[in-house]
């Protein structure tokens, strides 16, 4: 779905999609991310009581994940597509809508999140990211930055040297990458605090 989403993305960028077409590519590409949510919810309720094992989906509970967009409405639905999997994964996950830089900063204080997940889709998402990077930085010092440069040409280490050392703990370009790095920051961020 991310490849899909990202041709869209390019084709949107060089006015080779008409408006309609593309808001069309993403409310339908929403519809199916809210359908495989409900059925991800719906398939976790249900293994929960038949093993009586909420350990299983608190386990990662007490650690607040923030995925926010970097740019535009394709970013925002990446996002929850990791928001979903971390979820199932039993995160105790949140993704944000669009919205300005302001407000998701706003918001990312609200909800008192630990780790900040930024969702972005290039073509032109790098600059975004970056820049919302260094305000998360600048705003929450102690926040731990996750940036996920989704299906990134050339990959982590491109993505490194176009964002930079210092901006986020981790770079993913893939939703099994970012996974990892979510799960081995919070069980090192559980070490750290025992």
């Amino acid at each position: 779905m991310i490849p899909a989403l990202g041709l869209a993305e390019q084709d949107r960028h060089r006015y080779a999609l008409e408006e309609n077409v593309s808001q069309f590519v993403y409310q339908s590409t929403r519809e199916l991310i809210e359908d495989l949510g409900d059925r991800f919810a719906i398939k976790d309720a249900k293994e929960k009581s038949d093993h009586d094992s909420p350990e299983i989906l608190l386990h990662f509970g007490d650690s607040p994940i923030v995925c926010i967009p970097a740019r535009d409405e394709a970013d925002e639905l990446v996002g929850m597509m990791l928001c979903q999997l971390l979820q199932s994964a039993g995160f105790n996950a949140n993704y944000m809508p669009i919205g300005t830089v302001e407000d998701m900063l706003n918001r990312v204080s609200r909800l008192e999140a630990r780790i900040v997940c930024i969702s972005a889709l290039p073509p032109f998402a790098v600059g975004q990211a970056r820049s919302l990077c260094r305000r998360l930085r600048g705003r929450f010092p102690d926040i731990t930055v996750v940036l996920s440069l989704w299906s990134f040409a050339g990959g982590v280490p491109l993505a490194q040297d176009r964002i930079g050392q210092s901006c986020s703990a981790a770079i993913a370009t893939t939703l099994a990458e970012a996974q990892i790095h979510l799960r081995r920051l919070i069980e090192s961020s559980r070490e750290y605090s025992s």
